[in-house]
């Protein structure tokens, strides 16, 4: 079973607090332009992670951003990296979002996540929406070991994605 420390050091492994930390931030930043150019103001990150993204909107002046993980390892690596700690959440409780966001952004993180769970997380998502789901995901298996050690649990195809998220009123754009 995959624990937030070992989900942790495994991103430590593989760089992406070092040798390729920046250019994943310069990748979000791409996510946050995008945002913007949409019209988007405010955004809450559902999977922050080692904190890629809120770095980015921190880097391209998006100012109106929250940011939402369960892993307080990943969390306090992002904080080391500038992310104000005010913005970036970690569970207390049953999963809510406070308050209306312009988008939420999502990327590579309901593949490990369970549709059970998801049915509780996405009603939440879709009530603080105002205009966007910002959503990415792998549809790839990669080797039944590798998937499991990094806990790829839901792949689903684009289509079944939407199908999903269809049932919370998003609308593929």
């Amino acid at each position: 079973m995959i624990d937030d420390k070992f989900f942790f050091e495994k991103s430590v492994e593989l760089g992406f607090t070092s040798t390729n930390y920046q250019s994943l931030v310069n990748l979000h930043g791409n996510g946050v332009q995008c945002l913007k150019t949409m019209g988007c103001k405010s955004v809450f990150e559902f999977g922050s992670g080692l904190g890629f993204f809120l770095s980015a909107c921190i880097n391209n002046n998006l100012y109106e951003y929250m940011g939402y993980d369960i892993n307080i390892y990943e969390r306090e690596f992002a904080i080391s990296k500038g992310v104000n700690p005010d913005r970036y959440l970690l569970p207390n409780g049953k999963f809510k979002v406070k308050g209306k966001y312009d988008a939420i952004y999502s990327t590579e993180v309901f593949e490990h996540i369970y549709d059970e769970e998801l049915k509780l997380i996405l009603p939440e998502l879709s009530k603080a929406c105002t205009k966007y789901f910002y959503f990415t995901s792998t549809p790839n298996r990669t080797t039944p070991e590798w998937d499991a050690e990094w806990g790829h649990i839901n792949l689903k195809s684009k289509e079944e994605w939407i199908e999903m998220f269809e049932q919370y009123n998003f609308k593929f754009h």
